[in-house]
């Protein structure tokens, strides 16, 4: 009897060290997801440029809609939240203030506090000319916006 006993209380002994595992667990991941949002809070940017191609460091501030061009917002984001992928927005605005186009994507898991990142838009010859706004955004927050001149 005395045996039956002693596995009972070290079957109690194991689903007490279970709950209390449990517990921490949910508390830590709860913890970090309201961390993650004062982080976020903190996110800015570094350096934003529009070119021509994925890796060209050249920035443009006129492009030619004639050349159909395939054009990239480079933005170099700091103090983000590592471990954790951003959802991130790039909104395209022709001359007249309307959103031409939308780009929703998410990163990669950030590994650094500095992240580069960047969207794109391919102009077609029937494209609007005139002054173009590009704005990444995070959570309806605007982190960057320039101009360009789409000729």
């Amino acid at each position: 009897m005395s045996h039956d006993l002693f596995y009972e209380e070290q079957g109690r002994s194991v689903l007490r060290i279970l709950g209390v595992a449990v517990l921490l667990l949910v508390a830590g991941v709860i913890y970090a997801v309201v961390e993650r949002d004062d982080w976020l809070a903190g996110v800015s940017v570094v350096e934003a440029r529009i070119a021509l191609g994925e890796r060209v460091p050249e920035a443009v501030s006129e492009v030619s809609r004639g050349q159909s061009p395939e054009v990239f917002y480079h933005v170099v984001l700091k103090d983000v939240p590592r471990g954790w992928p951003l959802q991130l927005d790039c909104e395209w605005q022709d001359p007249n203030g309307n959103v031409a186009r939308r780009n929703h994507y998410r990163t990669r898991f950030i590994d650094k506090t500095t992240w580069p990142t960047h969207c794109r838009q391919r102009f077609e010859s029937s494209s609007v000319p005139g002054e173009w706004q590009v704005r990444l955004l995070m959570d309806q927050r605007v982190l960057s916006s320039s101009a360009f001149v789409l000729r």
